[in-house]
């Protein structure tokens, strides 16, 4: 089975769900874009970026699960020098059904979910969450662990949610003083995105309080930046989260602390432990 072939079967299992939380199916939604995001959107379309990816499907049937049921397992494969950035897989302990890129974050804050938009064509074990954070601000992500702790996600209204990003494009952010509408300075925001229209994917202005380079086993390079995207004078983490960016995807060849940077970029993000 292809990296982006559909996984597709009668779904046997049923869950009681938060009264409060709205229950929903899609058949559609896949992880190229995601892909391209990790390795880069040119490296995608290439062999070398393709056989980068299935050498890793291929070695991840061998390494041990990190998260398992009685039905599937997910294994997070490093491909790099940071242990944080990983390909997760997702298999039924024979093949695999799903992988993505996978940013591993301590930052976390409390989540409130108000609908579950399950993935019928993959049995319903990916799904993206609407809700939001801190009981102030909205935001949309796919839960990379949903096939392993879905019954606490549809059971569970409210808990504690790591999250991270993944850019898809990243440059530099520059304030047009000509227009109409006045922005300050140190203005950030996130909303979501015109040009890919999904749940989860989110046009941003952030600032860059922090980053490291991070090289591919493959020699391909980029950063894991810590990036604002919500301006809080009385919490500087209140909505600042770490976002993986592939050089290739940049359009900007230094990235510097403080920096003003614009883009496109996916969240994603896994339950707490308490």
């Amino acid at each position: 089975m292809g990296l982006f072939d559909l996984f597709k079967k009668n779904n046997k299992e049923e869950d009681n769900a938060h009264p409060e939380i709205k229950m929903s199916e899609i058949d559609n939604g896949s992880h190229g874009d995601n892909i391209g995001g990790l390795i880069g959107f040119n490296s995608l379309n290439e062999d070398k970026g393709r056989n980068f990816i299935n050498e890793i499907l291929a070695r991840s049937m061998s390494e041990k699960s990190e998260l398992a049921t009685k039905s599937y397992e997910l294994k997070s494969i490093s491909i790099s020098n940071n242990p944080n950035l990983n390909l997760r897989v997702l298999t039924d302990k024979k093949n695999v059904l799903s992988a993505f890129p996978y940013l591993k974050t301590n930052y976390k804050l409390p989540y409130s979910t108000k609908e579950i938009i399950e993935w019928k064509h993959m049995n319903k074990c990916e799904a993206e969450i609407k809700g939001g954070g801190r009981n102030t601000f909205g935001f949309d992500f796919f839960p990379t662990d949903y096939a392993i702790n879905k019954s606490k996600y549809i059971q569970n209204k409210k808990f504690k949610l790591h999250v991270s990003a993944i850019a898809f494009v990243v440059d530099k952010s520059e304030i047009n003083h000509d227009t109409e509408v006045k922005f300050s300075e140190d203005f950030v925001s996130y909303m979501p995105s015109s040009n890919l229209p999904r749940q989860t994917y989110y046009d941003f202005i952030g600032k860059v309080l922090d980053f490291d380079e991070v090289i591919f086993d493959n020699n391909d390079q980029g950063y894991i930046a810590k990036v604002k995207l919500i301006n809080e004078d009385s919490d500087p983490n209140f909505f600042t989260v770490e976002m993986f960016m592939n050089k290739e995807n940049m359009r900007i060849s230094i990235l510097e602390k403080g920096m003003k940077i614009s883009g496109l970029l996916w969240f994603q993000g896994e339950m707490a432990i308490e």
